[in-house]
């Protein structure tokens, strides 16, 4: 538990007498269980558990798991709660250069249905890898739409 408590300090950056500060408890307390002289009371624990609820309780008790609680997003849209997620952002670009002034009406319009032609095809990409959607609405229904291809 000792060694479990002093890595507890160093991830969350915290002296003993800050954590005791902290706990709302004396600092010999912390001194005594890093020490190995004492076991943490139920109360310690219950004051960890409520000042840090991001550590695991089962990971300081026994060493099981992972020190930090697997953190869960709260709702689809806020993407902030999940820290460990790695959220790509795809965008699709288009670089197509403007014809000169000077073009004629001819190359006006190739260039244009080129441009139609490019967009059509990097948004049928985008399409194809997309498998379903769903949509979720405030009275807790919500529907699901299955891509045809």
């Amino acid at each position: 538990m000792e060694g479990r408590l002093q890595k507890l300090l160093i991830a969350e950056k915290l002296t003993p007498a800050k954590l005791a500060d902290t706990l709302g408890v004396q600092r010999s307390a912390i001194s005594h269980i890093l020490s190995g002289r004492n076991k943490p009371s139920f109360d310690l624990l219950q004051r960890l558990n409520n000042k840090f609820p991001r550590i695991s309780i089962e990971w300081l008790l026994s060493g099981k798991g992972n020190m930090y609680k697997m953190p869960i997003q709260s709702s689809l849209f806020d993407l902030n709660t999940n820290e460990n997620a790695s959220i790509k952002e795809e965008k699709i670009t288009f670089q197509i250069n403007d014809t000169d002034v000077n073009d004629s009406n001819e190359d006006k319009k190739n260039n244009s249905l080129q441009k139609e032609i490019i967009k059509q095809s990097a948004i049928d990409t985008v399409v194809t890898c997309i498998e379903s959607i769903a949509v979720f609405y405030k009275n807790g229904t919500f529907k699901i739409y299955q891509s045809s291809k």
